[in-house]
């Protein structure tokens, strides 16, 4: 027999719901990159990068990015500060859509998520 799931505080957590965040780049729509339909990862190493810092639980995923070594970045410790920074103009944001669901649909932000196994991002 499988012992269960175990979380926070020792708790059985097996019956929790799981759900996937994907991680995505989030941009002004008239960032060049906005205009494709789908990009590769490639193609955000020539705009300034804003991740996370590294206590973040997201930072090594992007940190595995290929090709987005480098560059200048404008590391933040908050993802409200990630978006501030995004809105204006001033870099790639790599967060999930937490957060940034409202800027997407009325602040001119445009998110394109990343597919690991493929390098590349696809508009969303």
């Amino acid at each position: 027999m499988a012992s269960p799931s175990r979380c926070g505080g020792g708790r059985d957590c097996s019956g929790w719901p799981v759900w996937t965040l994907h991680l995505g780049a989030v941009m002004l729509l008239d960032h060049d990159l906005a205009r494709h339909a789908t990009i590769m990862v490639a193609d955000c190493a020539g705009s300034p990068l804003i991740p996370p810092r590294a206590n973040f639980a997201n930072r090594l995923q992007i940190d595995e990015l290929p090709g987005v070594g480098g560059g200048l970045r404008h590391e933040a410790g908050s993802m409200e500060l990630m978006k501030v920074i995004a809105l204006r103009g001033l870099g790639l944001a790599f967060i999930t859509r937490v957060g940034v669901e409202a800027e997407l649909k009325e602040s001119g932000l445009c998110m394109c998520l990343y597919a690991k196994a493929m390098g590349w991002f696809e508009a969303g």
